[in-house]
């Protein structure tokens, strides 16, 4: 009766005047920030150098020196950048994401900070050791199956960030996001070292081989490869991203999810 509608309109003025609003500024880019900039930066350079420092002093069991200083570099700007460190996972982030997380500027601006911490480091590392060194197939490897498995791993990496650092609703895991990410550049190195020498990152393959061609290195032909390699595992990574979580990977929420996908 009449009681029964005045509850209906008492509900439904409460869902209209109390319930939870859409953020118009959750859905827009995040605007420029300078502080980002520095952070990705920093974290490239300190990437590369201990990349460069490891692999220059043949240090034994180099993947644990240098997923560990990822660990710990995205731990302390994570918050601050989202601690890509590397191009492809910049542009994977943004294939998988689309551009209201991120917008194209400042993905452009990221992709470039990237490229110029890897050539700080790949030059730094040349004043302090006075050597320089360059990617290229190991031996018995072929340009081929350097493509693949930088592919394969970079699609890895990516897929962990995509999973853990940037879906909705995940914050609790940024407690152990570093570690994730951290392992899996260290389980990388030991996997495919002996392949490719273990890049992952086109802003290491620029910093090494743009450093080394200028000290009269002959690598200069193998920057394309190393850096298509990952590139196309950020795109595969991304595609990824938007079957498995879909459509929360591109900003949707899980009642979306649970009424697109087919119920058992």
């Amino acid at each position: 009766g009449s009681s029964t509608d005045v509850l209906k309109g008492a509900r439904c003025r409460s869902r209209e005047g109390h319930g939870p609003r859409p953020n118009p500024a959750a859905m827009k880019p995040r605007p420029l920030n300078l502080e980002a900039y520095i952070s990705e930066f920093l974290g490239t350079f300190f990437l590369v150098l201990t990349v460069s420092l490891n692999t220059l002093q043949h240090t034994a069991h180099a993947a644990i020196s240098i997923g560990c200083m990822y660990m710990v570099m995205v731990s302390a700007t994570a918050s601050i950048s989202g601690a890509h460190f590397n191009p492809a996972v910049t542009i994977g982030l943004l294939l998988g994401k689309g551009p209201r997380h991120q917008s194209l500027s400042d993905v452009t601006i990221y992709v470039l900070v990237q490229l110029l911490g890897g050539l700080a480091a790949g030059v730094f590392c040349w004043l302090v050791v006075g050597a320089t060194y360059t990617l290229h197939p190991e031996q018995g490897y072929t340009g081929l199956d350097v493509l693949i498995v930088e592919s394969i791993f970079t699609a890895a990496l990516v897929l962990v960030f995509l999973g853990l650092g940037a879906r909705r609703g995940r914050e609790g895991h940024y407690l152990y996001f570093p570690l994730a990410v951290g392992f899996t550049l260290m389980a990388a190195g030991f996997a495919i070292g002996g392949v490719s020498g273990y890049s992952l990152n086109p802003a290491v393959a620029f910093g090494v081989i743009l450093t080394d061609w200028v000290n009269g290195g002959q690598g200069l032909p193998f920057l394309g490869l190393y850096s298509l390699g990952p590139l196309a595992g950020a795109a595969l990574s991304a595609g990824l991203a938007r079957v498995l979580w879909m459509p929360e990977a591109v900003g949707g929420d899980q009642a979306e999810r649970r009424r697109l996908l087919p119920q058992s």
